[in-house]
């Protein structure tokens, strides 16, 4: 079996998590996998070198693409005569399924990852290939997996092609992401002070994550519930010198309280180290790995009513509505108590870890993968 992959970038995130972990797998079969890469390299990039196999960057900027680009493409395409090819996300989907059918490919297998669009906030040139994925979708893909429920439902009102659409949740490697002690302590480095509750958040600074309704659900248990042996992680890509986070923070006097740190690599150990993990997305998060990370390490999460987040929780006293800084807090405030309580907080911890072990495991998402090569 030949695969030829392609994706949109390589750096940090949800998608190309599942991406790298995927064709991993691939390698591990015996299949004869290539990766072709739209952008520069990123975080997996070095990840895939690793573990000996090929990728193909353009390096194009975002939003430009070139002649030569899409012929390269098309060479390596035509010169391996894949028997499939998988594209994720919108602009791979679009660019690399075209390429594939010129080249005479048979089987064209999309990926989407959008739950939503939303105009105004996402990107309008992601819109509009969006528009035009969805009129492709007829011709050019033979399946379209997508991550989550609330994707397909979102993508049939977009007039997706309905009898191509199946849906292949996101998958995590639970004996990586597993509840240690070791690491407990993990985040005391990034404070001067011991904490007696450590909340956190681990997202990228992105208007979609809504991190300024986290900020103003911790001003209110700060201030209203007069708590102050709580501390508040936020953790990713732009967030420590985020001048938006921080004048908030300043603003509110919250210093103290609350410590931004760059994005990690180890999240197994931050997860270890957070009592309560918090996701605030206002949309576009389909099926939050986050959630699946924080929840397999044996840490509750409180996520807003996003994608398929109440599937991945599966516990409504834990899931709030977007945009809702008061339901938020109560929330928090409602696992607190729950933490006091040692027997029930154990037997949480026990429960989050087993809902991901029995419905979302790495080896539940490559094997439904596999069975739709052929």
């Amino acid at each position: 079996m030949k695969i030829i992959s392609i994706i949109s970038n390589l750096n940090k995130g949800g998608a190309e998590g599942n991406f790298y972990r995927l064709n991993n797998y691939y390698k591990e079969k015996k299949y004869k996998v290539k990766i072709i890469c739209l952008t520069s390299p990123g975080y997996y990039s070095k990840l895939f070198d690793n573990n000996n196999l090929e990728v193909y960057h353009l390096n194009l900027n975002r939003g430009k693409l070139t002649f030569n680009a899409l012929f390269k493409i098309y060479q390596i395409i035509k010169h391996n005569s894949p028997d499939v090819v998988q594209t994720w996300m919108y602009h791979s989907d679009l660019i690399g399924g075209y390429l594939a059918m010129i080249a005479g490919v048979k089987q064209i297998h999309w990926n989407v990852r959008h739950s939503s669009l939303k105009i105004g906030s996402s990107k309008f040139k992601t819109i509009i290939i969006a528009f035009l994925c969805s009129i492709s979708s007829y011709f050019v893909p033979t399946k379209i997996f997508l991550n989550s429920f609330s994707s397909l439902k979102f993508h049939k009102k977009i007039f997706y092609c309905k009898r191509k659409m199946q849906v292949i949740f996101n998958g995590i490697d639970t004996n990586l992401y597993k509840p240690n002690n070791n690491y407990k302590n993990y985040l005391d480095k990034f404070i001067e002070k011991k904490s007696f509750f450590k909340i956190g958040m681990v997202a990228r600074f992105d208007k979609q994550k809504d991190h300024l309704t986290f900020l103003k659900s911790i001003d209110l248990i700060i201030n209203s519930y007069k708590i102050n042996n709580f501390h508040f992680f936020f953790i990713g890509r732009n967030i420590k010198n985020n001048s938006i986070l921080s004048n908030f923070i300043k603003d509110k006097d919250l210093l103290k309280y609350i410590t931004l740190i760059d994005h990690q690599n180890n999240i197994d150990k931050i997860m270890n180290s957070l009592d309560l993990h918090v996701l605030s997305s206002s949309y576009g998060d389909s099926f939050p790995n986050v959630l699946l990370e924080s929840m397999a390490c044996g840490t509750p999460s409180i996520s807003t009513d996003i994608g398929d987040a109440k599937l991945i929780i599966n516990n409504n006293d834990f899931l709030v509505n977007k945009s809702n800084a008061n339901l938020l807090c109560k929330s928090i405030m409602n696992c607190f108590t729950m933490y006091k309580d040692d027997k029930k907080w154990r037997v949480l911890q026990n429960q989050v870890r087993k809902n991901v072990i029995d419905k979302f495991n790495l080896i539940k998402m490559t094997d439904s993968y596999d069975q739709e090569l052929y």
